[in-house]
């Protein structure tokens, strides 16, 4: 038994050494051949939608082409799109709910909520979390992540209008079983959200809700085979890592925060496979 303890000790402190190589080698390949994202239940036939600038003085500036879809079981519309910088841009609408998010190759993201007068930014890298509502900031470095701080961030977003949406709007989404590529981006970083504000169990529903069609050897009608079952592989790979992890260190002196960067450690790599998915399938943009 202490020697289990001790290896999973050792396992959480190398976790997050090992989050940034979940997709080592992947590169944007936006432009590909196209494929249909999505299931009937779920969702109408995805169409991409050019959204271009105003003209300016300087000459006319145009945004990537998106994807546009719906859900209507959840009452939201996504637009997906190749970011700025290199990343995957997804945002979602439901109401007076606004979600932006951004995805990077790493597994790195940046999640923006707008509901109504305020605003949520939650940012994760490998070195740590920071999360910003108004004025307001927590930072959550990986290194020295107090249970002081960790209390400071619950408490700044235990009330927050926009994190409640978007939590719900996530729920929504699994319950729809959306596995769109917009959809899955929603339902991932619901993980960390939940995380943030106390719910320990988010990232286990979650990690099991995305690996379980993965078990079960089944995918949406009108998938490219090869991508999506590679993305579900993974998904389930990472699913069954993460409860090792888990398990191995309960009953640790650190348990709390040794299984929190088992959770951490799966949420980049998830990321990073989503993003993987995208640059697979490529996308007619």
């Amino acid at each position: 038994m202490r020697n289990v303890r001790q290896g999973g000790m050792m396992l959480g402190m190398g976790l997050l050494m090992l989050a940034g190589t979940a997709y080592a080698g992947t590169t944007p390949s936006f432009g590909a051949v196209s494929c249909a994202a999505g299931t009937a239940e779920t969702q109408a036939a995805p169409r991409a939608v050019a959204v271009r600038a105003v003209q300016g003085r300087g000459g006319a500036q145009v945004r990537p082409a998106a994807q546009v879809t719906r859900n209507d079981k959840a009452d939201a519309t996504f637009e997906l799109r190749p970011a700025a910088d290199g990343g995957a841009e997804v945002t979602a609408v439901s109401g007076d709910l606004r979600v932006t998010k951004t995805v990077q190759a790493t597994g790195e993201v940046v999640l923006k909520l707008a509901s109504g007068q305020e605003t949520v930014n939650i940012a994760i890298t490998n070195n740590g979390t920071t999360v910003q509502r108004g004025r307001q900031r927590v930072d959550l470095p990986r290194s020295s992540r107090s249970n002081s701080r960790i209390g400071e961030a619950r408490r700044l977003l235990a009330d927050s209008p926009s994190v409640l949406r978007y939590r719900a709007l996530a729920d929504a989404l699994i319950n729809a079983d959306d596995r769109t590529p917009s959809g899955i981006a929603m339902i991932i970083t619901d993980a960390e959200v939940g995380l943030l504000t106390g719910d320990v169990g988010a990232p286990r529903r979650i990690a099991e809700h995305l690996g379980r069609r993965g078990r079960a050897g089944t995918r949406p009608a009108g998938m490219a085979l090869d991508c999506f079952a590679l993305m579900e592989t993974r998904m389930t790979e990472a699913w069954t890592d993460y409860v090792s992890c888990y398990i191995s260190v309960s009953g640790n002196i650190l348990e709390n925060r040794m299984q929190e960067l088992c959770a951490v450690r799966w949420l980049v790599q998830i990321e990073s496979y989503w993003f993987g998915f995208l640059s697979c399938t490529g996308f007619n943009w």
